[in-house]
């Protein structure tokens, strides 16, 4: 299934969401235009939807579902790194900077201590997120 922004979009990290549907990161190009992307498919695949992300959260990557039921994802825009949560009923994102790196961080998981955490490539660590 084509995602609704054509050719030269690339999708990247994909989850399943607490609303049963499919979450993805996706950027065009060099990153400046950046989506997160919902597909529906129970009971039947529908359309994908996608939220264009504020600046600076673009060039977005790993994704999860928190413990808290947002989906939170990776962004590497501007040369800051950022964790963002996305509200998935509401659709509102608040972003939280990296202080271990500038660079977004490649892998993200909500593990069964409750806490997002990340694989931090320039700092061969991984590293525990609080927002």
């Amino acid at each position: 299934m084509a995602v609704p922004s054509g050719a030269g979009a690339e999708p990247t990290g994909i989850i399943t969401g607490p609303d049963n549907a499919l979450w993805f990161t996706e950027t065009i190009g060099n990153g400046t235009t950046s989506y997160i992307g919902r597909l529906a498919v129970t009971p039947s695949v529908g359309t994908i939807t996608e939220f264009a992300l504020p600046a600076p959260f673009t060039q977005p990557s790993a994704i999860t579902v928190g413990s808290d039921g947002g989906i939170w994802f990776t962004s590497g825009g501007g040369g800051q790194g950022y964790i963002v949560r996305i509200d998935p009923t509401t659709k509102a994102f608040v972003g939280y900077p990296l202080t271990t790196t500038a660079q977004a961080e490649p892998g993200l998981v909500t593990a069964s201590d409750g806490n997002l955490w990340a694989t931090d490539f320039s700092g061969s660590a991984i590293v525990r997120i609080q927002p």
